[in-house]
């Protein structure tokens, strides 16, 4: 009985320890090579979203394969913000197509009685090392905190569309501008 007990604990750390390192220390989503700094001469920049990828054939053991695609936006003085209300106006229709999808919206992750995550973000605040997503309302939680699975695929569009910007060195979730620890899985 105390061995079941002592490998169940084991196989528990374990579980955990994996999510952690494939959360913490998966690599930073590449770079954009097509973006270039023209906001100074044209009012416009342009910047990677990540939506998820359907197509990966890595979906089949990961929820949260992401590729990115080229925005242009106007210029901004909260770039982190405006990536964030870009990616969550979701892929394109050739996007859709080539396997994008969005899990922002109502019936994708929450239910379909949910408004998009959109309407429940304020904004990107930076303590010049952590990158603070803020949302209005609880009612975000509900695409943020679920299954793992489910976070997996909300999440890791947001965050790698942050982590293009080198400066954001940890991403973290408030709602009300309090940092939300307990996520449920």
């Amino acid at each position: 009985m105390k061995k079941r007990y002592i490998s169940t604990i084991f196989i528990c750390v374990g579980i955990v320890v994996i999510i952690l390192a494939v959360r913490y220390f998966s690599p930073a989503p590449p770079v954009c090579t097509d973006c270039d700094d023209t906001a100074s001469t044209t009012g416009t920049s342009k910047i990677l979203v990540y939506f998820i990828d359907n197509q990966n054939e890595a979906t089949t053991t990961s929820c949260g394969i992401t590729r990115g695609v080229v925005r242009k936006m106007k210029k901004t003085d909260d770039i982190y913000s405006d990536s964030l209300r870009t990616l969550f106006k979701g892929p394109d229709g050739d996007e859709q197509i080539s396997g994008l999808v969005s899990t922002f919206q109502p019936g994708t992750n929450a239910s379909a009685e949910m408004k998009p995550l959109s309407d429940y973000f304020n904004k990107v605040t930076f303590d010049g090392v952590t990158a603070f997503v803020d949302f209005k309302s609880d009612d975000a939680l509900n695409y943020l905190n679920s299954a793992v699975c489910m976070q997996e695929s909300v999440k890791r569009p947001i965050e790698n569309t942050l982590r293009q910007f080198p400066d954001i060195q940890r991403i973290e979730y408030s709602i009300n501008g309090i940092t939300f620890i307990e996520w449920d899985a």
